[in-house]
């Protein structure tokens, strides 16, 4: 009666182990459709090594991409207080939030260390200004800035 038993549970987890195998095989499929992959030999495409500065084409300690594909690529430029837009094999940036020179201070087009930059759909920007405890919203084309949250100071 054991071996009889001890067969039973063997044939029982064959069965499993085949059906468990069988669904993992066809759930684990992956496909490589991807159009974009990583390239790992890094390659410069915004700023100059080792060179910080308010010109169009320096960063001074970019914190955050945000990429408006195929066209162009905007950063988070944190310690020029502002965001920069590079179009697609352009070294050189135009501002699209904040002053280009880098300069800050409590007027509501002014940014204060941003730190995030994203697009909506319509390419609208929203900026998170880190030192002014704000989150500013752009209109496409446009540098007039909405402090979405956080108190607006008045001048």
């Amino acid at each position: 009666m054991i071996i009889i038993s001890l067969i039973l549970v063997l044939i029982i987890g064959a069965i499993l182990a085949a059906v468990l195998l069988t669904f993992a095989s066809k759930s684990n499929s992956t496909t490589t459709s991807s159009a974009l992959r990583w390239y790992p030999a890094a390659v410069t495409i915004a700023g100059i090594a080792n060179t910080n500065g308010t010109a169009n084409y320096l960063l001074n300690a970019p914190y955050d991409v945000t990429l408006d594909y195929p066209n162009a690529f905007y950063v988070a430029d944190q310690n020029n207080n502002r965001v920069q837009k590079f179009l697609t094999g352009s070294t050189n940036g135009s501002t699209v939030a904040g002053y280009a020179n880098g300069s800050t201070s409590w007027y509501t087009n002014a940014l204060f260390g941003p730190t995030r930059v994203l697009l909506d759909p319509n390419k609208n920007i929203y900026v998170s200004d880190t030192s002014h405890h704000q989150v500013k919203f752009l209109l496409k084309d446009n540098l007039t800035a909405t402090a979405l949250s956080g108190k607006v100071h008045q001048q």
